[in-house]
């Protein structure tokens, strides 16, 4: 049996701002940073073998502050990277609603069949992470594994372990260095946690779903 923490990246300033992310290189912001610092802490009994992360620095950050103090070094993986949101990067969200009513519509509506201008869609998100899922079962058979991730690949992984389709997506929440527990046997998943942020109490604010 495997076991994936599946964890979203601490926060940016973008994500406060509700500005679409994507392929862009935006870093954590202070308050992301001393999250990453937190769940580090909360993990810090977790015998983690190995870490894999998007290589996009709030997630590659956030997963250098878990590898520290272990004999692990963090390998990057296009698998984790985030949605490919195109035209949509680094637009808020009410100015996506206002230039792409019908697309936003759809992307909020039937977001298994959406495509933002430009983008890629979620069936090809969960193909990757399939592919990679497998691998690192293979790979790390009875160990834990931290995958640092972003929010769009966590629901989607999220999806496939419990057997969901993608037309899911809305009906899970994942905030900001949020932590997910899953274990893999024989292709079976079993969900233990999920959207994990009590090593975020005492922050102040709300979590960020976004």
């Amino acid at each position: 049996m495997t076991k994936f923490l599946v964890i979203r990246h601490g926060e940016t300033q973008w994500n406060r701002e509700m500005i679409f992310r994507g392929r862009q290189d935006i870093p954590l912001s202070e308050k992301g940073c001393e999250q990453a610092r937190r769940l580090t802490e909360s993990l810090s009994t977790e015998p983690i073998a190995a870490v894999y992360s998007s290589p996009l620095s709030r997630a590659a950050d956030t997963a250098a502050a878990i590898a520290s103090g272990r004999n692990v070094e963090v390998c990057l993986r296009e698998e984790l990277i985030d949605m490919n949101f195109g035209e949509w990067e680094g637009l808020a969200v009410n100015e996506v609603r206002e230039r792409y009513p019908k697309e936003f519509d759809h992307w909020a509506r039937s977001p298994e069949e959406a495509v933002p201008p430009g983008g890629e869609g979620l069936s090809a998100i969960r193909a990757r992470v399939r592919e990679g899922l497998e691998e690192w079962s293979q790979r790390h058979p009875e160990e834990t594994l931290a995958l640092i991730t972003h929010r769009v690949v966590c629901k989607v992984i999220l999806c496939e372990a419990l057997g969901l389709s993608n037309s899911a997506f809305w009906k899970i929440q994942q905030d900001v260095c949020a932590l997910n527990a899953i274990t893999v046997e024989d292709s079976r998943y079993v969900v233990l946690k999920m959207n994990d942020t009590c090593h975020l109490q005492g922050m102040g604010g709300d979590g960020v779903d976004f």
